[in-house]
């Protein structure tokens, strides 16, 4: 009985193992996925961070070539203009 006893003492502490390595691997599996979702969010805010920077630099350049055009315009039509003098 005594025998008995002792291999069921030592089951139960090699279960106990197995439950405590395995919680330990789920915090690290929980941890991961936690982690990469967080750099999944970050990539996303980054991404559409830089989307807006072009748009602006693209909005800015338009609006140069734009005020460009307009200057040569009037230019243009300044030119046109008889002189009095």
């Amino acid at each position: 009985m005594a025998n008995l006893n002792n291999q069921n003492y030592a089951l139960q502490k090699e279960l106990e193992a197995f439950i405590e390595s395995d919680e330990a691997v789920r915090c690290g599996l929980d941890r991961k996925s936690k982690v990469d979702h967080i750099r999944n969010k970050v990539d996303d805010v980054i991404r559409r961070s830089e989307q807006e920077v072009e748009e602006r630099i693209l909005d800015q350049k338009h609006r140069r070539i734009s005020d460009d055009h307009r200057q040569i315009a009037v230019e243009q039509h300044m030119m046109r203009q008889p002189v009095y003098e």
